[in-house]
């Protein structure tokens, strides 16, 4: 049988983008020898206040994000896992992210008494790498911002005492027109799975305003009952008057 005379070039494949196990085993082949060989770094975090430590620790973690979706090391780790994904399919895209991380890291909580976090490039280093859910979204947030897709943090407590007694830190990403949870910490769970109960949420953006008026799926503000914008009205027509 004559040979093909189109040209071959090496990863000239079409492997199923939807076997995650597979695909994480070809990126991760790649990746072990593509990563510059460095030391391990840990980072400590010195909270104060027990009332500002979560809000401390999310702006510690919205740094690192930044910092990692300019990495070209992220960058290039993101290109390779949605190589074979075709274009502007975002929402597979996101969930090829996220299934990478789920199997890139293993879930470990932290030193005994100290926050600690990590640069997404150290996340991506080892193969089952300990990790919290700081470090889920991390990584995840840093990957799929480098090829373009806007993330957001939620925080929710499970103190129904202290509505501001936060425990549990996860990310959501806009894929389309909708937002996509992604929480790394729960052994077998999928995109777009999150707690179904928690006693008090807040959903901070990138640039640290407060999304909690925002609509969940669009991003887009409430539309509030037309009754209450006729209420507003009148109250302000009443003051001007």
């Amino acid at each position: 049988m004559a040979k093909s005379s189109r040209p071959q070039f090496e990863g000239d494949i079409t492997p199923n983008v939807d076997n995650y196990d597979a695909e994480y085993a070809r990126v991760s082949k790649w990746l072990d020898n593509f990563l510059p060989k460095e030391d391990l770094k840990t980072y400590d975090v010195h909270l104060t206040d027990s009332n500002l430590a979560t809000y401390e620790s999310v702006e510690v973690i919205k740094k690192l994000i930044e910092e990692g979706k300019k990495d070209i090391v992220v960058r290039t780790t993101a290109e390779r896992i949605v190589q074979y994904i075709p274009p502007k399919d975002y929402e597979r895209e996101v969930k090829a992210v996220y299934n990478f991380v789920v199997r890139r890291l293993r879930y470990t909580k932290d030193i005994h008494r100290v926050e600690t976090v990590h640069r997404a490039r150290e996340l991506l280093r080892r193969h089952k790498k300990a990790a919290d859910c700081d470090d889920f979204v991390i990584l995840t947030g840093a990957l799929l911002q480098s090829i373009g897709h806007p993330v957001r943090i939620v925080i929710i407590g499970n103190n129904y005492l202290d509505k501001e007694d936060y425990s549990h830190i996860y990310l959501q990403v806009m894929a389309g027109k909708k937002w996509i949870s992604l929480d790394g910490s729960v052994p077998g769970a999928k995109a777009g799975w999150e707690a179904p109960k928690y006693a008090t949420k807040k959903i901070i953006n990138m640039d640290g305003t407060d999304a909690e008026d925002a609509d969940f799926k669009t991003g887009a503000p409430k539309q509030y009952p037309i009754l209450i914008w006729i209420l507003l009205l009148s109250a302000m027509y009443l003051l001007i008057k």
